[in-house]
């Protein structure tokens, strides 16, 4: 879904860190962690690799885009059809697989913007009240159906699991892997999609 839009995106926070960087966007690469400084990642795999298990060795937010190419702020999008005032950008748990270059980016995570002080804050959310007939519904996100079969892997109480838990019990965590194609927009797609957690 938001996948496509990212991955065009790749690019610009790299971009942007090369220029002199505003007020606002510091803020934002201040609060958030880069990847844009570390090695380039493969969003696909290797024939060879594809159905394989790998262990993931990191698992972390993916900064939000606020500016495109340009270098213009990107409006926030309305999040809530119900409040107007719940604004915010997508983006993705970014998930890296040990002794590769892969990486999965995970969808589903949504940035929510707020003002404090005359600051822009970012808070990072996702949808963590999931049962198991939602798997299958059009709506669950990725990022939210990792998390429940997280959790019935793991025998947790999903509704005492936190974010925070969620994310660093994935590191060390084995998982099949295998490579998803589909379209957004009308536009193409592959990428790396976890299938389900191994012993």
């Amino acid at each position: 879904m938001v996948e496509e839009e990212q991955t065009k995106n790749e690019d610009v926070f790299n971009e942007l860190k090369e220029t002199e960087e505003t007020e606002e966007l510091k803020e934002v690469v201040d609060e958030f962690k880069v990847l844009s400084d570390k090695p380039k990642y493969d969003k696909v795999l290797k024939a060879e690799d594809n159905e394989k298990t790998f262990i993931i060795s990191k698992a972390e937010e993916r900064e939000p885009y606020v500016r495109d190419q340009m270098q213009k702020t990107i409006p926030p999008k309305q999040m809530s059809s119900s409040d107007p005032s719940k604004v915010g950008y997508p983006s993705s748990l970014t998930v890296l697989l040990k002794d590769t270059t892969y990486v999965a980016n995970v969808s589903g995570l949504t940035y929510y913007l707020s003002k404090e002080n005359g600051k822009n804050i970012y808070t990072p959310w996702f949808q963590m009240k999931v049962k198991e007939e939602d798997l299958e519904d059009q709506y669950t996100s990725q990022l939210s159906a990792l998390f429940f079969r997280y959790c019935q892997f793991k025998k947790l109480d999903i509704t005492k699991t936190t974010a925070n838990a969620f994310k660093e019990g994935l590191v060390g965590m084995k998982v099949k892997v295998k490579n998803k194609k589909g379209k957004f927009n009308g536009t193409p797609y592959e990428k790396i999609q976890i299938v389900e957690f191994v012993e």
